[in-house]
């Protein structure tokens, strides 16, 4: 992902909340780091960016998933097919979707941020 797909991102998310202030939060990532002045001071004010501290994915909900979805998979670390693997994550998703509680637990993170 380049810093033009974010900025995209931004404009079409700006777009669907005209009357509103947003807030974004997200990781360290380069990408995400060098569009962060320029798109603030484009929407005056409206949008502002928070940024996840390095290295921290007990405070980001999606790394908590993808977590449980490997370990998920690699219970059966070896698989005797190709399509093993993608009937595994499908059955994992299925399996989540399900259960939707566990997945809440999963996500819930106490978030403290600090603005860019």
């Amino acid at each position: 992902m380049k810093s033009q797909h974010v900025g995209r991102f931004v404009d079409k998310l700006m777009r669907i909340n005209r009357d509103r202030e947003v807030k974004v939060i997200l990781d360290t990532y380069r990408p995400h780091r060098s569009i962060a002045p320029g798109y603030e001071s484009k929407y005056q004010g409206r949008l502002h960016f928070m940024f996840l501290p390095p290295y921290s994915p007990e405070l980001n909900p999606q790394e908590n998933v993808w977590a449980w979805l490997k370990d998920y998979c690699a219970r059966d670390s070896a698989y005797s097919a190709d399509k093993e693997l993608p009937q595994r994550i499908r059955k994992f998703f299925v399996y989540a979707y399900n259960t939707s509680r566990n997945v809440r637990r999963r996500v819930d993170a106490e978030l403290s941020f600090k603005t860019a």
